[in-house]
């Protein structure tokens, strides 16, 4: 027994040769982390400074740039609320949505969709708005279909529509601008000869169309019945040569009533006859003295020659 133990004692490890393996492991392990960390640290920074480099050199300006979908609202104006033309532009670190949102602050951009693909182009999709007519509430607004205000009008905005004029301002009434546009749709699609010029809404009255000098009251509601009989009007109002000064459709209660007023004709008085002037009239006047005072003067010369001539015979 005691034999064996001394064997085995024989064949463990010093203390010495542990910790030489021990302290070579060691070594080995932190070696591995500091050459971890420079790798970390290094690679990220190695990559940094080559950025540095190609934002210097003016590698991810944007160059490549493409607009779409732009009618109304020209690409300058478009590139100017981008953003994307400034001197220290950079797409590696651009924000999409607030290249975006710069270009929806333009008053004929709805949405705006951003595609940035480095290393310089750019692609921009627009969609604008869609221009339903002209509204005056004191101002002149450009509105869209759902009778709200685009921006205000100028003479730059070409708006083939009639205008809405509405009683209150334009934020509280876009349901009924919206309303008097779809009235005047359905007199076009009728075929009403006569050019709309305005189309009034008012609380108190409801939606009035003016058509050159003639006003024309639709009431509320049911405005192809309406015109229906507006059109039957205006068929015997041509006939009989009769111009209107308005025509009343608006009734509730009695729909079938119309009440036409015609316009009254202003009968021109004839033209006053030319009054002769004083000194005319005293010229008239010395001229016949004149030839009244001729005539017998010629008168009494031939008798003097008659007298003459008998006296001659006499002798």
């Amino acid at each position: 027994m005691s034999r064996n133990l001394r064997q085995n004692r024989r064949l463990e490890p010093s203390v010495s040769q542990l910790d030489s393996k021990g302290w070579k492991s060691l070594l080995v392990v932190i070696g591995q982390i500091i050459l971890t960390c420079v790798l970390a640290c290094g690679i990220p920074y190695c990559l940094y400074l080559y950025y540095q480099h190609l934002s210097e050199t003016g590698y991810f300006l944007p160059e490549n740039i493409s607009i779409h979908g732009n009618l109304r609202e020209d690409d300058a104006s478009i590139l100017e609320a981008s953003g994307l033309q400034m001197e220290d532009a950079n797409l590696f670190e651009v924000d999409v949505h607030t290249v975006e949102a710069g270009i929806e602050t333009l008053p004929w951009i709805k949405k705006a969709k951003v595609r940035v693909d480095l290393p310089r182009t750019v692609d921009i999709e627009i969609e604008e708005h869609d221009p339903l007519g002209l509204v005056n509430d004191g101002q002149l607004y450009v509105v869209d279909h759902s009778g709200m205000a685009i921006k205000l009008w100028t003479q730059d905005d070409t708006i083939m529509a009639p205008i809405v004029t509405i009683d209150k301002p334009l934020e509280t009434r876009s349901k009924a601008v919206v309303e008097a546009f779809s009235l005047s749709e359905t007199v076009r699609r009728a075929g009403y000869p006569h050019r709309i010029d305005e189309i009034h809404y008012d609380a108190a009255t409801g939606y009035t169309m003016y058509t050159g000098s003639t006003e024309i009251r639709f009431g509320y509601t049911d405005f192809e019945d309406r015109l229906e009989r507006l059109m039957i009007v205006e068929d015997v109002l041509d006939k009989k040569k009769i111009e209107a000064d308005y025509i009343l459709l608006d009734s509730d209660t009695t729909p079938d009533r119309i009440v036409v007023r015609p316009k009254q004709r202003v009968v021109a008085a004839p033209p006053a006859e030319p009054v002769p002037s004083e000194t005319a009239q005293e010229k008239s006047v010395e001229k016949s003295e004149t030839a009244g005072a001729k005539e017998p003067s010629a008168k009494s010369t031939g008798n003097e020659k008659t007298s003459k001539s008998s006296k001659e015979n006499k002798q």
